[in-house]
């Protein structure tokens, strides 16, 4: 069967034209106060991390950045050019794991993180797990810290796959100095675990094979709720009452509620490998990806 999608890069693609093409409308909203986020969903090899972050610290050059270094100097850029039309500006950042039902700050030695809720929002992070920024270099050094924090094992797949779900977040507060009006604004950039089914990989020990488990609990929660809310949209066209969209099933989802269901700019990546091996992992990542184009934020 054919998908249909935005847009489709193939393996020659580089990772400016993914960025312009995809995310660079979301983070221009951004700095224009709207909510954004970017999702990077597959399965296990497939390019999520690469997609989202580019290649560890020290291998490559510029050009092969990812998705978050690129938005975050954009921004930076940007505000810069506002400084001098007297907009002052407060940035922060987050960067934080999510495994199972648990919330690890990447940028505090893996401590646990909070969570509060304020009106219109069902679940932001404790204020606690933000860091201040006032550069790229600020923001590249959080990077290299978080990375070097993150739950990371040998799986038969993919030697550096993350075992866990990643989310990093920009907030932005701007104030125009001559009138006082005031725009706040967050990108959340999310890097999820591997998507295969269990029986597809070798586990060498019991915790490698909970550690899967607690990877697809989000993941089939996160289905759970794109199906929902495609749903809801479907009857309030007809005018009947709504599904009830289980966001608070998994810690995950609660944490990307306002992106699946919210005032929210969001863009999925499904990541999918071309290999015959491969072809029901593939089919079942373009399914997603196509439920997901199907539902309205």
């Amino acid at each position: 069967r054919e998908f249909a999608f935005d847009a489709v890069f193939g393996d020659v693609a580089t990772q400016e034209e993914t960025y312009e093409t995809s995310s660079r409308s979301v983070v221009a909203d951004f700095i224009n106060g709207f909510n954004g986020t970017v999702v990077v969903y597959g399965q296990t090899g497939s390019g999520k991390t690469h997609t989202m972050f580019g290649p560890p610290p020290g291998v490559g050059g510029r050009k092969h950045r990812g998705i978050v270094p690129r938005a975050c100097e954009e921004v930076f850029d940007a505000l810069r050019k506002r400084e001098a039309l007297g907009i002052r500006s407060k940035a922060s950042v987050s960067y934080v794991e999510v495994y199972g039902q648990e919330v690890s700050n990447l940028l505090k030695q893996g401590a646990a993180v909070g969570q509060s809720r304020v009106a219109g929002q069902r679940y932001v992070l404790d204020g606690r797990a933000e860091e201040t920024v006032f550069s790229m270099s600020d923001v590249e050094r959080l990077l290299e810290v978080g990375d070097a924090q993150k739950r990371r094992a040998a799986t038969s797949m993919n030697e550096r796959s993350s075992r866990a779900h990643s989310v990093f977040t920009l907030s932005l507060k701007q104030t125009d100095e001559r009138t006082g009006r005031e725009l706040k604004s967050r990108l959340c950039l999310a890097d999820l675990g591997g998507s295969e089914k269990l029986s597809n990989e070798y586990y060498d020990s019991r915790a490698r094979l909970t550690e899967a488990v607690n990877i697809n609990v989000g993941l089939l929660a996160l289905k759970r709720c794109i199906d929902a809310t495609h749903e809801a949209q479907r009857r309030r066209k007809e005018g009947k009452p709504p599904p009830h969209v289980p966001y608070q099933d998994s810690k995950l989802t609660t944490l990307l509620s306002s992106a699946l269901g919210g005032d929210c700019k969001t863009v999925v990546f499904v990541t999918a490998s071309g290999e015959s091996q491969h072809a029901a992992e593939t089919t079942q990542s373009l399914r997603f990806g196509e439920k997901c184009a199907s539902v309205e934020t």
